[in-house]
């Protein structure tokens, strides 16, 4: 994994100590800060070394700097900016730390088109698909997440028409998967980079939220999601990328569990949902895309509502019980028990 390096020019001391602290005290963090305070110190440093980031307020640039070894110049602001900064990339200074970071990952991704991070293993793909309403997908695919989280590095992705999570009322959502479908559509030199502008880390686990608008999710052509697909899978820091498919069927739905290294498809115990899950079932056999359920698990989440049901599964269907006490708050840091059966589909990913 590649760090870059960013330089921080800033008068104000508490302030500089306080952000690169935070930026530094991050082990996942793509960024590596050091800052200075002394505009002779500062300018000595420029030009004798490569930057890959200047962040740097009104009060200590210099025009010079433009023919400096600099990748990017990013003007930390605080109000009304000189008429000769306007052309240059702006952040507001007095924000959420995170949203800064976000914005200088942004703004180098434009700028910066080296491999980000080099592996010789594969990510896992895992799709969670149902074509059944309200069998608890999401909340399988966030608890999943959240097992694997303490043992590896996992992003959720939620490809829903819309956000079923609830989150903190002030919290404010930048980025969703809108954005990463908009870098995948322009084919953009550096998505792995733009993605990780996107992610919110939350308890542990990195997790984009649904698109901003559902229109969004049929404008996407085919071919543009396989591709990225593929690059999450080969370019990616993760060890599992968990896909929380919407139920609907889009016209990619198919090729992208396809992509998938292990696909997890849902049941749930009433008629209606048997019903809807075998002719799924018997849709792909017909067009013949068997191989998508030749490579999948089966849930059968819920299996406490129907007293006696579960006597008569399959043993190679994993079981879920009801769990009416199911948190379904991003925010909230939920213990899940061991003897989870979780655990078991854990086991054979």
């Amino acid at each position: 994994m590649n760090y870059y390096e960013l330089i921080l020019g800033d008068e104000d001391i508490h302030y500089s100590t306080n952000l690169i602290e935070y930026i530094n005290s991050d082990k996942e963090q793509l960024i590596r800060a050091r800052g200075f305070s002394n505009q002779e110190m500062l300018n000595h440093y420029v030009q004798n070394n490569p930057i890959d980031i200047l962040l740097i307020t009104p009060s200590m640039y210099k025009d010079t700097f433009k023919n400096a070894d600099i990748k990017a110049i990013i003007i930390l602001a605080e109000g009304k900016m000189k008429k000769e900064l306007e052309k240059i990339p702006i952040i507001n200074k007095y924000q959420n730390i995170d949203n800064i970071l976000k914005k200088i990952i942004d703004l180098y991704a434009e700028v910066n088109e080296e491999k980000l991070f080099t592996s010789n293993r594969t990510t896992k793909l895992i799709g969670i698909y149902s074509p059944i309403g309200r069998c608890g997908k999401t909340s399988i695919s966030i608890r999943l997440c959240g097992l694997l989280s303490k043992k590896t590095k996992v992003l959720c992705i939620n490809m829903e028409p819309f956000n079923s999570l609830s989150q903190d009322k002030n919290s404010d959502i930048q980025y969703t998967f809108s954005d990463l479908l908009y870098y995948a559509r322009q084919k953009h030199p550096n998505i792995i980079l733009k993605l990780e502008s996107i992610i919110e880390k939350i308890n542990g686990m990195d997790y984009i939220y649904p698109v901003r608008y559902y229109q969004d999710l049929n404008e996407i052509q085919k071919e543009e999601l396989v591709g990225l697909f593929q690059i999450l899978k080969e370019e990616t820091k993760y060890d599992y990328i968990i896909i929380n498919f919407s139920s609907h069927l889009y016209d990619y739905t198919l090729e992208l569990l396809k992509q998938c290294h292990t696909n997890i498809f849902i049941k749930i115990p009433d008629p209606f949902g048997k019903m809807q899950m075998n002719n799924w079932e018997d849709t792909l056999k017909s067009i013949r895309e068997e191989e998508i359920l030749e490579q999948s698990l089966t849930i059968m989440n819920h299996i406490q509502v129907y007293d006696g049901h579960k006597n008569f599964l399959d043993e190679s269907i994993i079981q879920l019980p009801y769990d009416s006490q199911l948190k379904t708050h991003l925010l909230i840091e939920e213990e899940i028990p061991l003897d989870n059966n979780l655990l078991k589909i854990i086991e054979r990913l």
